[in-house]
């Protein structure tokens, strides 16, 4: 998770320990659910509408040599036993495509290993029939690499996709979106491996591919521009990232992408905002996100949730510090929704509710919070636990502060 540290005197840390006063920090991790990767069908490159498939693409052989296949192995067929089906009705199904709908069918149920042993199988039996370097052998590669990734085995992941680029590129028009997709799933490898330079390379490949092909506003190049756009950000080059984010949502807000990506997009540029200490830029592009994901969550969904969250962080920046509050009391409110009101997160919440209680003025409203906020965390976390002790401490400051402490107070 990426969080930001300052100082402010109307919030407490997204951890919520609600301790020292004045001491904050942003929920500011960057939304990377575009990243998502998913099983598609794949496109031959002269198909006349061609869509590029995005880094989470399992490719099926190409039409032309999926027909083939079927008629070259006819004659040598594989009994298939759908798990759907029973032992003595197995689907009997030519070896190649027979192969490859079991190979995807235990990668979509998380059998990772038993994808990748199948998907392994599919290149050593492309390799036999067509050589080193060939299409299928390209697709092959790519569904292995796709299945590692999946599988979190990054290091099995990377020969594999190096290998899939290098053969696209062998023997693949120059600006294949076949290859172009390969250089995104490779992108993201590296970018798990936190090989920043690598990943923009290939990365930036990849885009200079689809905006050729695909033309400048196609939702697959504002896809490229968000997945450089995190790269830069881990790079700590903020305003480069801000860019490509502004890219993609510029080409997103033009085509019809679900407004729950719109809204992550935005809740970017609303994080960098914040790095860059633009609290106004901020909570503009925050409120905006909000607006999008509003059409899509109920109150207390965990998005809608980190977007107030960073809005009344901004605006809390800004010294809007009343807006801030409302905006913590509509977190609140969603939490006690989605969990109930012993939630721990509802004693985050109500120590950032407390802290703007205090800079406003309202102690009694701040030490009310604190003391329910007290209460939760203590009942979830324990008495000794560091949260709790910072709670306490900043309820018995109050009390101090207001005047005479409570007996309950005075006691601790």
């Amino acid at each position: 998770m990426i969080t930001v540290e300052g100082k402010v005197d109307s919030a407490v840390p997204a951890g919520g320990s609600g301790g020292e006063r004045g001491v904050a920090v942003a929920p500011t991790d960057l939304r990377m659910s575009l990243n998502t990767l998913r099983l598609e069908g794949f496109l031959s490159e002269d198909t006349s509408d061609v869509k590029a498939p995005d880094v989470g693409t399992i490719e099926t052989k190409k039409e032309d040599d999926t027909i083939a296949a079927l008629a070259e192995d006819s004659d040598d067929e594989t009994e298939i036993k759908s798990p759907s089906s029973s032992r003595d009705s197995p689907l009997r199904q030519p070896a190649g495509l027979g192969l490859y709908n079991l190979a995807a069918q235990h990668l979509r149920h998380g059998r990772y290993s038993q994808a990748a042993t199948l998907f392994d199988e599919i290149v050593v039996k492309e390799r036999k029939k067509h050589g080193e370097n060939h299409p299928a052998v390209g697709s092959a590669l790519h569904n292995v690499a796709l299945t590692h990734v999946k599988a979190g085995a990054y290091d099995k992941a990377l020969p594999a996709c190096k290998e899939a680029v290098r053969v696209r590129r062998e023997v693949l028009r120059e600006d294949s979106l076949d290859t172009a997709s390969s250089l995104v799933l490779l992108g993201t490898i590296y970018s798990t491996r936190e090989r920043g330079e690598d990943a923009l390379r290939s990365f930036r490949q990849a885009l200079h591919i689809r905006r050729s092909r695909l033309g400048e506003n196609n939702p697959a190049v504002g896809k490229l521009y968000i997945h450089i756009g995190n790269v830069l950000f881990e790079e700590k080059e903020y305003l480069a990232a801000l860019l490509n984010f502004e890219d993609a949502l510029a080409i997103q807000k033009l085509s019809p992408v679900a407004n729950h990506e719109k809204g992550e997009i935005l809740s970017n540029v609303g994080t960098i905002r914040i790095k860059r200490k633009q609290y106004r830029e901020a909570s503009d592009a925050f409120e905006e996100a909000l607006n999008y994901q509003l059409l899509e969550y109920r109150a207390g969904h965990p998005q809608l949730i980190y977007t107030l969250d960073c809005l009344g962080y901004a605006l809390a920046k800004e010294g809007r510090n009343r807006e801030a509050l409302r905006m913590y009391k509509k977190i609140l409110r969603g939490q006690i929704a989605r969990h109930g009101a012993s939630y721990v997160g509802c004693g985050a919440t109500l120590n950032k509710m407390a802290a703007i209680h205090e800079e406003v003025g309202n102690e009694k409203d701040a030490i009310a919070c604190t003391k329910q906020a007290l209460a939760i965390l203590e009942k979830a976390l324990g008495p000794d636990d560091a949260v709790v002790i910072k709670t306490r401490k900043n309820w018995m400051r109050l009390e101090k502060e207001v005047g005479k402490p409570s007996a309950e107070a005075a006691s601790v």
